[in-house]
């Protein structure tokens, strides 16, 4: 499955000013515990919109920034694909300086196998290096190989902002 899609420009906006919305809800990643998978500073890089694992359900819809995110995600899947099921949703503040080491996302067996992983991205800052396949590009909404070992790595100024959602097949 591949699906790749330009943001609207009124959604880029709509989604550059839920953000500072969202500036008291910056967590850990870990769902369970404080770990990081490795990020060099985990304390405050993640807010969890949505976690639906095989055996729990929860969404953050009360918060009007990740309810904003929430609802252009579900505009662009709703091109592709019908009644979607949504697994793990968040969203990802990298602050310069930092890094998310080469992975892969397939621990979690069997929930990995039985979903497909996209990534939004709005601006993306000089300095920053991804290396993911597909390649990643600003301003879009796009499917993700997590199988396929990926990188994040911000040497710029400013925060990479992104949002990474599963959709069960």
């Amino acid at each position: 499955m591949t699906f790749h899609r330009n943001l609207d420009p009124v959604d880029i906006v709509t989604l550059q000013n839920a953000i500072p919305l969202l500036e008291h809800l910056w967590g850990p990643h870990a769902q369970y515990g404080n770990g990081g998978f490795g990020m060099n500073n985990p304390r405050d890089c993640t807010i969890w919109m949505h976690t639906r694992n095989i055996d729990s359900n929860w969404l953050n819809y009360t918060n009007p920034g990740t309810r904003t995110f929430i609802d252009i995600i579900s505009k662009y899947v709703s091109e592709f694909k019908s009644n979607p099921q949504f697994g793990r949703a968040y969203i990802h503040r990298l602050k310069p300086g930092n890094n998310i080491p080469r992975h892969r996302d397939y621990n979690d067996q069997p929930y990995f196998s039985i979903i497909k992983r996209y990534q939004l991205f709005l601006d993306i800052p000089e300095n920053v290096i991804i290396e993911s396949s597909p390649p990643t590009t600003k301003n879009s909404v796009f499917w993700f190989d997590h199988n396929v070992e990926h990188y994040y790595e911000n040497a710029g100024t400013e925060n990479l902002i992104f949002c990474v959602f599963d959709l069960f097949d």
